[in-house]
């Protein structure tokens, strides 16, 4: 009794196997053929390879393709045939994955190929201003006009193409050869106003250039301009923009600039209610000191006052940022008469000066 029971058994497996369950679906042929870059035209061909018998070409249940970026975003999934896609935003050269999938009963098979998008250039118009105040790293002016080209899909002229995208574009600043990294600015078409001292890597940009202009009369400082994306970035444009230190004659103009102003502060506390006929302010000696960006000077301030409109003076020792910021004014010598309005004016030999508006 048990071998019938066997031999029917055996029947309904190659039964079974003849029915399609246990057969393999597979893909033949897969064919894209393009018109333009905006277009393309997917067919396939599936077969079924039954573990009895020949293969036979088969039309599937279901047939779906998808198209994915290469960053696996998907640009397409439906039916094949002849679709559209828009190439207008895809990276030069990007490479995309055309991927179809058939199903037959409980049986899916899939077959992929790669195709690429056209090729792409970037013609950048732009100009940098750094710095925008002088001595002060931390502001640029960028500004920048992007137009894209794509090769022709039969020839090989470049034409423009028309989008309504914002480039997503990074500005990327650093000193070549400097010890700190870059420092990264998000921007867009049109007049950028950069603040760099937000950033990241900020602090060891601004003392590089410190260094180089210590040991150098200047340094270079380069920007590059990247369009970029989740996965990638492109390099579009690089500029190169020279910093120099100021010349003597420079920071001579900007000392008696500063020194001006402070005079005019300190005269104006030292002569009271009673206006001085004439005043005089002169630097003997002066230094500067880049790391610190702060000027010292001795300065001397000569004036007329009272009836017989008698001479005084006093001579200071002034310390003071290039920004007009954190002065301090010492009294070295006075004469007898100035040295009684100055300690009039003031209970110490020490003045603080509040921040003059030192204009660019």
């Amino acid at each position: 009794m048990r071998a019938p029971f066997v031999l029917l058994l055996g029947m309904v497996m190659v039964l079974g196997a003849c029915d399609g369950r246990f057969s393999r679906l597979e893909a033949t042929e897969l064919l894209i053929e393009r018109s333009s870059w905006d277009s393309l035209s997917v067919y396939s061909t599936f077969v079924r390879d039954p573990p009895f018998g020949t293969s036979e070409i088969l039309a599937a249940d279901s047939v779906s393709m998808t198209i994915f970026r290469a960053n696996y975003d998907t640009l397409y999934h439906g039916a094949p045939g002849r679709i559209g896609v828009d190439d207008a935003p895809l990276f030069s050269d990007e490479r995309l994955l055309v991927e179809v999938c058939a199903t037959w009963k409980r049986l899916t098979t899939c077959d992929q190929r790669g195709v690429r998008a056209s090729r792409k250039r970037a013609i950048v118009e732009r100009t940098v201003t750094f710095p925008v105040t002088a001595a002060e790293y931390s502001v640029a002016r960028y500004r920048f006009d992007l137009r894209r080209e794509r090769l022709g899909f039969a020839d090989s002229v470049w034409s423009a193409i028309e989008t309504r995208t914002v480039p997503d574009a990074l500005l990327r600043v650093y000193v070549p050869g400097g010890s700190s990294a870059s420092v990264e600015v998000p921007v867009r078409p049109g007049v950028n106003r950069v603040d760099l001292s937000r950033r990241p890597g900020f602090r060891d940009f601004r003392y590089d250039i410190q260094s180089e202009l210590l040991d150098n009369d200047s340094t270079l400082v380069l920007f590059e301009l990247h369009g970029r994306n989740a996965s990638q970035r492109t390099l579009l444009a690089r500029d190169s923009v020279m910093v120099r230190a100021r010349t003597p004659e420079e920071r001579k103009e900007e000392l008696s600039w500063l020194v001006e102003s402070a005079g005019q502060v300190l005269l104006k506390e030292l002569q009271g209610r009673i206006s001085f006929r004439r005043a005089f302010v002169f630097i003997n000696e002066w230094s500067y000191v880049a790391l610190e960006r702060t000027y010292d000077a001795e300065i001397e301030f000569q004036w007329q006052d009272g009836l017989r409109q008698r001479w005084s003076d006093v001579t200071l020792r002034l310390s003071i940022r290039f920004d007009g910021s954190r002065g301090v004014a010492r009294l070295v010598r006075a004469s007898s008469r100035a040295h009684e309005k100055w300690f009039s004016a003031w209970p110490d030999s020490i003045v603080f000066l509040d921040s003059l508006n030192h204009a660019p």
